[in-house]
């Protein structure tokens, strides 16, 4: 049972890189993560990037303004975020 339900994880993890990445393509910008993460403000989500304490890893883009997270990492934050709440197991 245990290894049908790590299954089902890696499943669900996969379906929702595939979904943020068909969203977002490779890199989510911080308008994105801001509103992912449900900051307030575009000003407390910077502050927040800078201080590091964004729980995926954010980077800035040479020439590009703001900055970046690679979509894959955020989908794997998202399904790790609720390891027991897995898809099809009837909690929302």
């Amino acid at each position: 049972m245990t290894a049908n339900r790590s299954s089902a994880a890696v499943g669900g993890t996969k379906h929702v890189a595939d979904a943020l990445l068909a969203l977002h393509g490779e890199l989510m910008d911080g308008q994105a993560l801001a509103a992912l993460f449900k900051f307030g403000s575009d000003r407390s989500f910077r502050r927040s990037a800078s201080k590091g304490a964004l729980p995926v890893s954010v980077f800035r883009v040479p020439g590009r303004r703001g900055w970046f997270a690679r979509t894959r990492d955020v989908g794997l934050w998202l399904a790790s975020a609720s390891p027991s709440a897995s898809p099809g197991d009837g909690q929302t």
